[in-house]
């Protein structure tokens, strides 16, 4: 890939079937700053996506089209794209969804002004494409950085929908693959694995717009709930806070006391 060597960001943008989409990508790919990296990738080649795109975007020297024989698993296709990240900072955009202007820029910035901070994110608005109805995601509940960040991350998992982060910007110190475990909602572990080691900072003026329809992949996916969810996350505490065994004691505390009370 001849791509800007001296990018601090690079956008990994997953596609599947991605044709009803191209618009959407092309949106993105026009909203991310100058002098960026844009990877999109398509594993399984089902459709011609990438061929449009291309034509589309010739002569952008930001973006990349990966092709290459894959299966459909997006966590797979999410893992190959993050070992290919090796910038500053790095973002997953899902193909169906939208940034706003200045989306990455404030990210970015957020990031460089809050250097104990390991993830930026916004707010997101929920577009309903079958009844044409628009609604925006809760806030985090609590303040951030208060508290250590073990804590923020179990009391957000509690309280508040850990995906919604996943959409956000990521130092490049905190880039580890998606858990493959046998279940779904990979990506609400995957922040809380990150979470559990840095700060989370919040952008509400970072607006993502992420469109609802009869296609989206978190649609079949069955929650995790009870011992299955405790223990899923009971492995990231070790395996985030091996080298901090206070932290990963006081973790596991309150994790297990927190699943012991009644809901």
């Amino acid at each position: 890939m001849n791509l800007d060597p001296n990018a601090r960001l690079t956008v990994l943008m997953p596609v599947h079937r991605g044709r009803r989409w191209v618009d959407s990508i092309s949106k993105t790919i026009n909203g991310c700053p100058a002098g960026c990296r844009i990877i999109v990738s398509d594993i399984t080649q089902l459709d011609d996506a990438l061929d449009v795109l291309e034509q589309r975007h010739q002569g952008d020297q930001r973006v990349c089209f990966r092709r290459r024989a894959g299966v459909a698993d997006w966590r797979l296709h999410a893992n190959e794209l993050l070992s290919l990240a090796d910038t500053e900072f790095f973002s997953i955009m899902p193909q169906d969804d939208e940034i706003g202007p200045g989306y990455y820029e404030e990210l970015i910035a957020a990031l460089d002004a809050t250097p104990s901070a390991g993830l930026a994110f916004g707010v997101i608005e929920k577009l309903d494409l079958k009844r044409n109805q628009q609604t925006r995601t809760p806030t985090v509940p609590i303040p951030l950085g208060m508290k250590p960040p073990w804590w923020e991350a179990i009391h957000l998992d509690r309280h508040w929908n850990l995906g919604i982060p996943y959409r956000g910007v990521v130092r490049q110190q905190f880039n580890s693959p998606l858990p493959l475990f046998s279940h779904d909602f990979a990506d609400q572990i995957w922040v809380f694995g990150i979470a559990l080691q840095t700060y989370l900072v919040e952008v509400p003026t970072a607006v993502y717009l992420k469109q609802y329809h009869e296609n989206n992949t978190h649609s079949t996916w069955e929650p995790l709930v009870g011992e299955q969810r405790r223990d899923i996350l009971l492995n990231e505490i070790e395996t985030r806070l091996a080298d901090q065994p206070d932290d990963r004691r006081e973790a596991r505390r309150k994790l297990i006391k927190i699943y012991k009370e009644p809901s």
